[in-house]
């Protein structure tokens, strides 16, 4: 497995790194949807000129692929894009590096960064639990990395700066829609104490607040 380095900077060259894993996901979540959104605007209005198109089916009629157009992606796309580019680009990547709390952990492999953790050292109170710890605020594994057990030995390395900073927990904030994230702390211990909204573009996401005691 690749080895894992703690970082105060982000790259040899004292560059830091744009981690593009998030940002590529996004681009094509971005262009996929704007796609399909495209493909079924095209196609009711031109039913609304040629009523065959509507091929006498109630799933393919007009009333039905409407609101596929209006609602499906609404605020999906700018949402995406402006998200991966505020948290992962460089001027982002910069800016955190200077907070001393901060704490970078670093895998690489010949094909360069395929995963990394960032944690805040100092004790943060977790939203809805009633307790203080240390919040890891992100996790993130390239694709080409996963179900390799760099997630969780990130995880643990996480675990070992917080024991050692003096601290008497982790918590995680994880969107309620993302099963694989749950799934996964869930099965390293952590175990849903509350609940926590995070608020982007005058858009509200519901997330819950995971919870792991440290020895």
């Amino acid at each position: 497995m690749a080895a894992i380095a703690a970082s105060a900077r982000s790259s040899p060259s004292d560059q830091p790194v744009m981690v593009q894993g998030p940002i590529r996901a996004c681009a094509i979540a971005t262009s996929f949807w704007g796609v399909v959104r495209f493909r079924v605007g095209v196609v009711i209005a031109l039913q609304l000129a040629f009523t065959l198109l509507n091929l006498d089916l109630k799933w393919t009629s007009f009333g039905r692929l409407r609101p596929v157009h209006t609602h499906a992606t609404a605020g999906t796309l700018p949402d995406l894009a402006a998200e991966a580019f505020a948290e992962y680009g460089v001027p982002a990547f910069r800016a955190r590096l200077t907070e001393s709390c901060r704490k970078f952990l670093l895998v690489e492999q010949h094909v360069g960064l395929i995963g990394f953790a960032e944690m805040s050292r100092s004790a943060k109170e977790a939203p809805g639990a009633y307790l203080r710890g240390a919040e890891p605020v992100r996790l993130y594994v390239q694709p080409c990395g996963q179900r390799r057990g760099i997630g969780r030995a990130l995880l643990r390395q996480v675990e070992a700066i917080a024991i050692d900073t003096g601290l008497s927990a982790l918590w995680f904030t994880v969107w309620e829609n993302n099963a694989i994230a749950l799934a996964f702390h869930a099965a390293r211990g952590f175990a849903t104490k509350g609940a926590a909204t995070y608020s982007f573009r005058g858009r509200q996401y519901r997330n819950h607040v995971m919870v792991q005691a440290l020895p």
